[in-house]
């Protein structure tokens, strides 16, 4: 008789899984298995620049709506959130520091401007969802829940990068499929759509996800699940995602790497 016994860790058995923990699967096993024990003292050392940027956007932000939005507050409180929650010393140096924080002030200003009049109809903030989709749990994190008139619920993700994808692409994207998937159960039965909103360009896009798409991302996102729950090896691909990698400093490919060099980055 065969002696293989499950040797799949226990903490990684039934676990929630969020859209970033099956990317990092898909992406790299070995960088699924080292995030879900990252130190936050090591995560701080590679969030980089754009990350800051980011964090600090969307935290004001969420404060704002849940305070009522740009149609209730100041411009002047809306940005002070974002001085508060801005981590300059995280960017690579002086410069960085300086462009970003201009960027973030100047994206936030013409959100604000743009959106000052406007009727607000978010009914949610910071919404973190959570649901069971074919035995596998799961959870995301809609930063805006808005509903207009005819009762559509639209999940929305700020995004403070420079290339937004379209919507297209959104539909391809785990991380707007799987917040539809969640979305769509915890409001049902009442329609739902993914979206993101690019605050360097002051655009909304909505991922263009039929019937046909969706049932693709929820097999895909209940395939990645059951893989990663029954794993029991996580192998290394290596490639140029390594260099931007959270858990790099623990990653034998890279700390052997690393040696094999002399010890030179």
């Amino acid at each position: 008789m065969s002696d293989k016994r499950d040797t799949t860790p226990e903490y990684l058995r039934g676990r929630r899984l969020t859209a970033r923990n099956l990317e990092d699967f898909r992406l790299c096993p070995q960088k699924y298995l080292l995030s879900l024990s990252i130190r936050p003292a090591d995560t701080r050392k590679f969030i980089g620049g754009p990350a800051v940027l980011h964090r600090a956007t969307r935290a004001a932000l969420v404060e704002c709506y849940r305070n009522g939005g740009p149609q209730e507050l100041a411009l002047a409180t809306l940005l002070e959130s974002f001085e508060e929650n801005w981590e300059g010393r995280l960017c690579a140096d002086s410069l960085e520091e300086s462009q970003l924080h201009a960027r973030g002030i100047e994206m936030l200003t013409h959100y604000y401007q743009a959106h000052h009049d406007q009727p607000n109809q978010t009914i949610a903030v910071g919404l973190r969802l959570s649901g069971e989709i074919e035995g596998h749990e799961f959870v995301a994190v809609a930063d805006r829940v808005d509903q207009d008139e005819s009762g559509l619920i639209t999940l929305l993700r700020y995004k403070s990068g420079s290339s937004p994808p379209g919507a297209k692409t959104l539909a391809k994207d785990i991380s707007a499929g799987l917040l539809l998937l969640l979305g769509s159960m915890h409001y049902a039965p009442q329609q739902c759509q993914s979206a993101i909103y690019a605050l360097r360009r002051g655009r909304l896009t909505v991922a263009d996800i039929d019937e046909v798409q969706r049932t693709r991302l929820r097999q895909q996102v209940v395939a990645l699940a059951a893989q990663a729950h029954c794993a029991q090896e996580f192998p290394t691909n290596q490639g140029q995602h390594c260099r931007w990698c959270r858990s790099r400093a623990d990653c034998p490919a890279w700390v052997s790497a690393h040696y094999q060099r002399g010890g030179q980055q």
